[in-house]
């Protein structure tokens, strides 16, 4: 069942200290929510960061759910009890030059860049 597969995409996750991101689609009123809460309740207990997003068709947003699920990991990272400055260093890293794009849209990502990145205006 689907629920099985979640849990095995975390374990598995859990076991590699790895990442995955996971779609869960359907139609309405399938029980999507209540599926992706049900692992969520899961991961916060083993201590783990967990964040979703949810694409609304109606709203014409594309990649709403991606850039939602973005900002709750900044947050949660920045709220995270191991973040520090040898961290951000590594964030800023990885981030690289990309950084800028992703400033653009995932405003809360400002933490994570080098002050010139970070003192720039979002681009319209």
């Amino acid at each position: 069942n689907e629920f099985i597969a979640l849990e095995r995409a975390y374990r598995r996750v859990k076991e590699d200290c790895s990442f995955e991101r996971i779609t869960v689609h359907g139609e309405s009123g399938t029980g999507k929510t209540t599926l992706v809460m049900a692992l969520q309740e899961i991961v916060l207990k083993d201590g783990g960061f967990f964040c979703s997003g949810k694409y609304y068709p109606d709203k014409e947003e594309p990649y709403s759910a991606i850039l939602s699920a973005f900002s709750d990991l900044c947050d949660l990272v920045l709220q995270s009890h191991d973040f520090n400055d040898k961290r951000r260093a590594q964030i800023q890293n990885e981030l690289g030059d990309d950084g800028k794009l992703l400033f653009n849209t995932v405003t809360n990502i400002s933490p994570f860049l080098n002050n010139t990145l970070a003192d720039d205006e979002p681009e319209e």
